[in-house]
């Protein structure tokens, strides 16, 4: 079956500005994304703060068991048990930052491959507008209909059919009501 070049040149201009908000869209995850992995960070900061803090505060209470003669065995296994409990707190919280880089990574190869395919869509489609006179026809009257003029302004500057001309306009207001 072959599709008409007016609904050829709709289609690819729907197509790259369905495409272009699923950019956006990507673009805007990501920056949430890397503000929630900022805050991780922040708050895994704060978390080694609180572990030095602790250290800290053992080191006063190894002072005083020491004072108060408490067997070296005891002190012994109170140090082993918490370097047990850091040692995990550390390799959780790297697993964890592991986890947040490969999502991470993940997310900004999918924004360059939708980055790329944008471009050679784009490029694709300055192509055509330039080769064949007819889709420049048909892409200014895009434009001027995204602009919002009017039927009349279209079919007179463009020379396009009163109906295709129509059909322009509507697909721009229920572009324009959908956002």
């Amino acid at each position: 079956m072959v599709i008409p070049e007016n609904m050829q040149m709709m289609i690819l201009a729907t197509s790259t500005a369905v495409l272009f908000v699923l950019v956006i869209g990507l673009f805007l995850y990501a920056r949430g994304i890397s503000a929630r992995l900022k805050k991780s960070v922040g708050l895994i900061n704060d978390l080694y703060k609180l572990t030095q803090q602790q250290e800290n505060k053992l080191a006063e209470t190894d002072v005083n068991l020491s004072e108060a003669s408490i067997s070296s065995q005891e002190r012994l296994f109170d140090l082993e048990s918490f370097v047990q409990r850091d040692v995990e707190f550390q390799n959780n919280t790297t697993n964890m930052l592991n986890q947040f880089n490969s999502r991470f990574e993940n997310i900004e190869s999918q924004t360059q491959q939708v980055t790329d395919k944008l471009s050679k869509l784009t490029h694709q489609t300055e192509l055509l507008v330039q080769e064949d006179p007819e889709l420049k026809m048909y892409h200014h009257a895009n434009e001027m209909a995204a602009l919002g003029a009017g039927i009349d302004d279209i079919v007179e500057t463009c020379r396009l059919p009163r109906a295709e001309a129509e059909v322009l306009i509507g697909v721009h207001q229920k572009r324009t009501k959908a956002s």
